[in-house]
Order: C-alpha cells, then sequence, then structure tokens
C-alpha cells in the first residue's frame, strides 16, 4: 500500500526500518542523488542483456531487485512486489509460457494500490494470440496485430505528448534497433490508455495509462527475443529509466495524498477491524442503518466460499445483526452485494440487482425498518424483504470490514465512509447524504469511519476507533465528499383561519446544496392545542403541508417546524396563525359532560296560564341515551320544569312539562326521527291547556290537558345538552339558534322563520342565543347570557341561516264597492329578500269609521293577503283603513286602503 510522507507517496514495506529510510530519503525531484525511486524486475533470462538494464538503473539512483524466479513461475511472492515503487515485466526469450494467475493478480493488485508496471512487446502477444496473461488485461496497454522484424526503430512524440516526463531526456533522434509490435494502444472502459511515442511507421511505441491508483507503461520492442540486444541499447535504457521514474511518482508526482480515502484491501490477508460496542449492535427489534462506498474487484482471491465480506458484525458463529457482503466469481450471485441478519434459526436478506465490480465506486445502504428491510445501491432501492429474525441478533462480536470474524471472506477491494445509525434512515436521506461530509454529530449515527486521516478512526462521539490489520492501507477513493450546508426552513409564513374551517398551510425549506428536505414539527399540536397533521406527498419539492382546524377558539395560534437534509437539521421557525371566529357557529357538546347554561329568569320560565314557546336546532346521530336537549328542572326535591328530550329507542322527540309536588308528568311525543347526524329544526310552544311540538316547522305531536295550564316554572337553570334530574343524558352533537318566545309560536310563525337570523328585536322574543360570538350572549335586551360548561365549545356551523336584511314594502290600495255590498281586496306587499309574508288579524292597524275589516287567514303565509271590507246599513261615501304585513321579523311601512 502507499501512503504519503512529506507531501508525497510512500510505499509502506510493512516494517518500520523501512517506513524511516523513506521519511529520511532524499526528495523525488533530486536526480542526481538517490531516487527514492526502487524497481523490481521480473526476468525472463538473467543473462547479460537483463545485467545491462539493470546496471544502467541502478547508475540512475534507482535501487533494482531482481525476481527470484524466472517470470514464467513467478507467483507474486518470490518476491512480493509491495517492496518496490515499479515493475518491469521481461518475457522476450518465454513468450510461449504463461505467468501463474497468483502472480499477474499480485501485479495487477501492486499497480490498483498505487505502484508502477512497464512491460514490452510480448505481453500483447500473450494476450491477444497465445491465450496467456488474461488476468492482466488491465496491465497491457498495446494491441497485437501483426510483429514486425529486426529493423532500426525511430521514435518521435505523439501529438500533444512532447512535454511528457518518460519523453525529456530522449536523444534527438531516438533510435534503436529490434524486432516489435504493430498494433494500436488497448482500448479501456475507463481511464484510456495514450500513445505518447510513435515509431517511424506510425505504430504505438511507447503507450501510458494510470489504473487504480498507479501506474503503467507499455513498449512495442521485443526486449531479449532477438540478437538486436535492444535492452543494451542507451536509447532504450533512457525510456525505462524515466519510466521507472515516472511510473514511481518521482516525475509527474501525483497529487497530494487525497482529502478523501479509502481503506484498500489485498484479498489476503488485510481487514480493519473495530471492537464490540453495544451502540453497534442491535436487537431484533431494533432499527438501523449500515451503509458505506465499495469498490470490489471482479477477481477475488480469497475463494473459500462464494462470498467475500464487506461489512459485518459477526465472529464466525451464533446469530448476527448486519452483515453486507459481495459475491464473487466462484458463485451464481457473482457481482452482486447483498445484505442478512440471521438470529440463529431465521436467516433474512435482500439482494441487489446492480452489479459492484465495474471498478467504480459504489454506494451500499442495508436499512432495517421495523419488519423491513431494504437494500440500495447508489441511492436507488434494489430489493425489499421481510425480516424474519425474532431471536437474538445483538453478539459480542468485533466490527469486520473485509473479512468475517473467523478470518474467511477476506475482501479485495477498496471501502470507504462506513456509517453506522440506529435509525431507519430514508431514500431521500440516503441521497441525501451520499456525497457529503459528515460532522460526526448528526443525530442516530453511532459509527462513522471515512479513513481521511491514516487510520480507521471513528469521527462520533462515541469513539470506536479501527485497528487496519496485516498491512490493509489507505488509497485514493473516486467519491468526492462535501461539506454539508444547513437546510433553512421559510421564513414569514403566516394565515387567516376561520374556526371550524380546515386550513392547509404550505411549509417550505431551502438548501444550497440541492438537497432534498424533510419536514418536522415540533409538536403536534398548536400553541393553542389544536391537533396538527403533516404531510409530505412529493420530497423531491421541498414542500409539506400541515392540515389545521381550530375549533371553539379563536384570536392568535402558531406552531413550529424544522427542516432537515438527513444530516443537519435547522433551528425551529415559527407560523403564526390568526383564527377569526366563523360568521355562523353553534354550541358543541361531547356527549361526556359539556353544555351550555342559560342563568333562571323568568323569561325562560313558563307561568300559569301564560304562553311560551322554544326553539332550536340541532344535530346528533346518537340517542342511546336519552339526551336533554332542553331542560330547566331542578336536580332533585321539587323537579317541576320541562324538558326536551330524545327517545332511546327512535331518536323521536319528547316535550315534557312537569308540574312538581307528586302532580302527573305531561308531555308531547313525536314520531320523526332526528338522530340521523343532520341538522333538524325542533320547536314546542304551549298556549294554555295545548302544547304542539314542531319538527323542521311541520306539527309532529301535540296533546290537550288542563294541567298543562297550571304553569311550570321553575328556579332551576336552561341547560342546553344536559339535565339536573336525568343522570346520565348528555348530548352528543350540536345545537343552535336557541329562540324562547314569549307566546305560543304558531306552525306558520315557526316555518316563516326558522331558516333565518332574527335581530333580537323581535315581538315577544324574550331569548336569542346564537353563539356567533365565540360564547352564548343573550342577543334580546333581557341579556341573559348563558356560558359555557365542561369544555364545551363553539364551533363553526354547517347549518346555513339566511340573514333577513329588509323589511317587506306594503303598497296603498284604493277599491270601489256598492252600497251595503262587501268587496274583498288584495293587500298588495313585496319583500326584497323573498321571505314568506305573514298576514294576521294583527296586520289591521286601525279600522274603517263605516265599515268593517276583516283579514282571511286561511292563507296566511301567501305571497299576498286578502280582507273583507263591508260597510255598514245606508253608508255612501269615502271610507279607509291602514295595514301592514311581516315577514316574521321585519314589519312592513303602514299602507293605506281607500
Amino acid at each position: 500500500m502507499i501512503v504519503r510522507v512529506a507531501g508525497r507517496y510512500v510505499r509502506l514495506l510493512g516494517h518500520t526500518a523501512l517506513l524511516l529510510a523513506a521519511l529520511l530519503s532524499a526528495p523525488y525531484a533530486s536526480r542526481a542523488e538517490t531516487s527514492g525511486a526502487s524497481v523490481l524486475v521480473i526476468y525472463d533470462l538473467n543473462d547479460s542483456r537483463t545485467q545491462s538494464l539493470v546496471a544502467a538503473l541502478e547508475a540512475e539512483g534507482i535501487a533494482v531487485g531482481l525476481s527470484e524466479v524466472p517470470e514464467t513461475v513467478y507467483d507474486g511472492t518470490n518476491p512480493s512486489p509491495n517492496g518496490f515503487s515499479s515493475v518491469i515485466h521481461l518475457n522476450g526469450s518465454t513468450f510461449s509460457q504463461d505467468m501463474p494467475t497468483a502472480g499477474q493478480q499480485a501485479l495487477v493488485d501492486f499497480v490498483a494500490n498505487g505502484g508502477g508496471f512497464i512491460h514490452s512487446e510480448w505481453n500483447g502477444f500473450e494476450l491477444d494470440i497465445s491465450g496467456h496473461l488474461q488476468s492482466m488485461t488491465d496491465l497491457t496497454l498495446i494491441s497485437r496485430v501483426s510483429g514486425a522484424d529486426f529493423e532500426e526503430i525511430t521514435l518521435s512524440a505523439a501529438a500533444g505528448q512532447e512535454s511528457h516526463s518518460i519523453l525529456a531526456n530522449l536523444p534527438d533522434p531516438a533510435t534503436f534497433c529490434s524486432a516489435h509490435n504493430v498494433g494500436p494502444a488497448r482500448t479501456f472502459a475507463t481511464d484510456a490508455a495514450t500513445v505518447i511515442l510513435e515509431d517511424h511507421s506510425g505504430n504505438a511505441a511507447v503507450v501510458v495509462r494510470e489504473f487504480g491508483d498507479g501506474r503503467v507503461v507499455g513498449m512495442h520492442h521485443t526486449g531479449n527475443y532477438t540478437f538486436a540486444d535492444p535492452l543494451e541499447d542507451a536509447t532504450l535504457q533512457q525510456i525505462y529509466i524515466d519510466a521507472v521514474l515516472w511510473t514511481s511518482g518521482v516525475t509527474d508526482p501525483p497529487l497530494p495524498y487525497p482529502a478523501n480515502s479509502a481503506a484498500h484491501l489485498d484479498g489476503s490477508d488485510d481487514y480493519v477491524v473495530i471492537g464490540d460496542s453495544s451502540v453497534l449492535d442491535f436487537a431484533a427489534a431494533e432499527s438501523f442503518t449500515v451503509e458505506a462506498w465499495v469498490r470490489p474487484w471482479s477477481t477475488q482471491s480469497d475463494l473459500g466460499a462464494d462470498t467475500n465480506s464487506i461489512i459485518e458484525k459477526w465472529s464466525g458463529s451464533g446469530g448476527y445483526p448486519y452483515a453486507i457482503r459481495y459475491g464473487n466469481q466462484s458463485g451464481a450471485r457473482s457481482g452482486l452485494v447483498w445484505a442478512a441478519r440471521y438470529d440463529e434459526s431465521n436467516y433474512s436478506e435482500a439482494v441487489s440487482t446492480t452489479v459492484v465490480d465495474d471498478g467504480t465506486f459504489h454506494h451500499v445502504a442495508f436499512v432495517k425498518d421495523g419488519d423491513a428491510l431494504r437494500l440500495y445501491v447508489d441511492g436507488v432501492l434494489e430489493d425489499s424483504e421481510t425480516d424474519t429474525s425474532a431471536g437474538a441478533t445483538a453478539n459480542a462480536s468485533s466490527f469486520y470490514i473485509g473479512q468475517v470474524g473467523s478470518g474467511a471472506g477476506r475482501l479485495r477491494g477498496s471501502v470507504d465512509d462506513v456509517r453506522v445509525w440506529n435509525i431507519a434512515r430514508t431514500q431521500e436521506e440516503i441521497q441525501n447524504a451520499l456525497y457529503k461530509t459528515l460532522l460526526g454529530s448528526e443525530e442516530g449515527l453511532t459509527g462513522h469511519w471515512a479513513f481521511n486521516d491514516f487510520t480507521a478512526s471513528d469521527l462520533t462521539e462515541n469513539m470506536n476507533d479501527g485497528t487496519a490489520q496485516n498491512g490493509a492501507g489507505i488509497s485514493a477513493s473516486a467519491p468526492v465528499f462535501s461539506s454539508n450546508s444547513a437546510p433553512a426552513p421559510g421564513s414569514g409564513i403566516s394565515a387567516q383561519v376561520t374556526e371550524g374551517d380546515t386550513a392547509q398551510i404550505t411549509l417550505s425549506g431551502s438548501d444550497s446544496d440541492g438537497d432534498f428536505l424533510s419536514f418536522a414539527l415540533e409538536s403536534v399540536t398548536s400553541n393553542l392545542g389544536v391537533a396538527l397533521t403533516l404531510t409530505d406527498t412529493d420530497p423531491t419539492d421541498n414542500q409539506a403541508i400541515v392540515t389545521y382546524t381550530p375549533l371553539g377558539l379563536k384570536g392568535v395560534d402558531g406552531f413550529e417546524y424544522t427542516v432537515t437534509d438527513g444530516l443537519l437539521t435547522s433551528a425551529p421557525t415559527d407560523v403564526d396563525l390568526d383564527v377569526s371566529l366563523a360568521s355562523n357557529s353553534a354550541a358543541s357538546l361531547d356527549g361526556v359532560d359539556d353544555y351550555v347554561l342559560i342563568p333562571d329568569d323568568s323569561t325562560v320560565d313558563i307561568a300559569s296560564a301564560g304562553e311560551f314557546s322554544l326553539s332550536l336546532w340541532v344535530k346528533t346521530a346518537d340517542a342511546s341515551n336519552s339526551p336533554r336537549v332542553v331542560s330547566k328542572r331542578e336536580s332533585s326535591g321539587d323537579t317541576t320544569g320541562y324538558e326536551v328530550y330524545l327517545d332511546s329507542g327512535d331518536g323521536s322527540v319528547r316535550v315534557l312539562f312537569d308540574p312538581g309536588g307528586g302532580g302527573a308528568v305531561l308531555g308531547v311525543v313525536g314520531s320523526t326521527s332526528v338522530a340521523d347526524d343532520t341538522w333538524h329544526h325542533v320547536a314546542f310552544a304551549l298556549s294554555g291547556s295545548t302544547a304542539a311540538l314542531y319538527i323542521d316547522g311541520v306539527l309532529d305531536g301535540s296533546t290537550t290537558d288542563a294541567g298543562l295550564a297550571g304553569g311550570f316554572a321553575s328556579a332551576a337553570d336552561l341547560l342546553l345538552g344536559a339535565s339536573l334530574t336525568v343522570a346520565d343524558t348528555t348530548l352528543a352533537g350540536m345545537v343552535d339558534e336557541v329562540r324562547a318566545w314569549g307566546a305560543a309560536r304558531t306552525e306558520t310563525q315557526i316555518l316563516a322563520v326558522m331558516e333565518y337570523t332574527l335581530t333580537g328585536a323581535e315581538s315577544d322574543l324574550v331569548g336569542y342565543w346564537t353563539f356567533d360570538g365565540g360564547t352564548a350572549p343573550d342577543l334580546t335586551l333581557n341579556a341573559n347570557d348563558g356560558s359555557l360548561v365542561n369544555g364545551a365549545i363553539v364551533t363553526a356551523s354547517s347549518k346555513a341561516f339566511i340573514t333577513n336584511t329588509v323589511a317587506p314594502v306594503a303598497s296603498d290600495v284604493s277599491t270601489t264597492t256598492s252600497e251595503e255590498t262587501p268587496v274583498v281586496i288584495t293587500l298588495d306587499a313585496t319583500d326584497a329578500d323573498g321571505n314568506p309574508l305573514v298576514y294576521t288579524a294583527d296586520s289591521i292597524l286601525t279600522q274603517t269609521a263605516n265599515g268593517r275589516v276583516v283579514v282571511d287567514t286561511d292563507d296566511a303565509s301567501s305571497d299576498y293577503g286578502r280582507a273583507t271590507y263591508s260597510p255598514f246599513l245606508d253608508f255612501s261615501g269615502v271610507d279607509s283603513f291602514t295595514w301592514n304585513v311581516s315577514d316574521g321579523i321585519n314589519t312592513s311601512n303602514t299602507a293605506t286602503v281607500t
């Protein structure tokens, strides 16, 4: 592996002495002194030609080591390339024989980890013609088309490559003698190869490529194949020298050690271990998220099973809370990742559909959310399964990156930015944080290893630092992680809301990073206790809706909310609400203990031989407890008074009159059910010995009894929705437009005004409670105000009423008749509100002097009235009378009939 020391890369050899030697070595820029570069020459023949090349390299200050065996038996351990900065592979005399696969893989790993590699023509020949070196495709830069016999080769810089450092010391002209390859630079899906030198025939002579974290140089000469001895040629030796310096990072050094790095694992014995901790352990029912960036190699070396471990908390036996694994080339899931958990009986897993061994980094997240397991790759949901684990999944195992705790399943590849959360992260949160640098203090984050400080330090306050084992190292990581900016909630959000209405308030937020935002309420209720419901139907528009329905309140209200990008959460911001009362409200009663109390007053008593009417609108769906709609009776002792209640059987209305003193209770029994959750008008009228009940303006029952004339005056308060006399008879519903009259209202009068609001000044009206002011004031001059008891509220009413704003207009009338001949006169009047007009005997204000006028009350609510004028005997001449008409609320002007 390589690390950065004093601003440059240094390859760690696994020994402190070697590391110290690297630290003390001269700067790379000094070619006159020891360059710091070292090269392993893997030879085909260790003859004079090979020794000539070695001598030239050493003369430049490059430390050279020869392989212990020829390239045909090199297996990566004789010796390992990891002690060198670069490798030269010579195979001109052995092109017909393959290198062992282990040796090939060792060289590929070496370069991927930052080493250099230099080859000649025969690598292309073996790969394309002989079928050898198949594991070294990424390190073979020139394709084989054909070959050219021994000739003098003249080299020239490819267009745009004149300043490449490998060409810096070439003589002019640059020539040498050798047979050579004919063919172009090889094509790669990523990290393209670049031709820097061409021969006199336009063939690719020297090609370079950056692969993984390392560098590769390919040459087209045949090395030890011919008798021209090109390895002894000074021009070619100079190319080798500069190729070693370039691949070792001495010339054109790589960028400084990257701010973003990853753990690199060789698949042989490397891994990272973090000690057991409760914050990394999760029981069967606990939710969590485990995520990391991973770049596994398509060719794994540990094939003891068909999986290699990316992350897991498992010692090799017993249950485990999570494991994320990669399918190697030996299994059916080759190239895929899957995440699993196990309770020693039940195994649950989610499997990707995306292949992740394409040489690039992929983000993998494993989420347990309740009984759901979800696997995301690059922020996209790949699989969702049910978690069947019910037994113990928590364990005492360490947390491993790159192997199972037992030492098996070691991963060949890179792992970066490992994060463990004790919450189930949403897809939106995962996507937002893919390329973000965390602070370590994010909510729910219990472990975070970014590998950006040369170590496996835990960046959270839990400080569960890891240890790299057996040479596991740090290398550049492809994903670029930017710092995360805090999101901001919207400002100045306010709303005007009418009590009883449902308002949908749009919340907003912004994020300079362009992240999608999630919204959260600071409380599920507003400042005044109104329930709040948050809905975010489109998580990509950075808006959410709060549903707010204020009932029984007015004034200033509000609530607070925050926004989060999944990493940082904003400070709470206020939403201001101004609640105004509805123009039409009603008393709302909960059926438990709510009621409206109107204090005792003679105006709401029924006097002996008196007349009285009471009406209201009621809405309820439940009559099972015989609920009292109206009650004016004492709780015990003398229970004189009256009540209106609903029959528990069929929901019809009953009116009860109690004379007290043991007298017989009288009443009116209705037949129409009103317990259907719709508004109904209920009215009763008492006149002498007759009582009548009206439902929705229609007579529904009546009774005549001499006892009704005895009076029912009571000292009890008038209650709406409850009874002092009969327990557990509270009303669950709403009441509105309660009216008390000191007269027995007729069916016509009741029907005429029940849909209209009153002014409070109507004749005979002695009490009027509309609840439109948010309380229960009496709108008549009697001012017998009520109060809301035990949480009864005033809220918007769904029952609409018509406001009577214009009085009817009566017109003067003229007519003629013969002496002693009665005449029927049409009383002409209009009403701009369209209200029905009520003609009664009281419509005649002054009688004629010479006759008699009688109003026809058989059609009293017609659009016009009729009166019969009968002149006295022997009268002839001009006579007149005056009249007016009412719409039940307002009275017209006075008109004259002549």
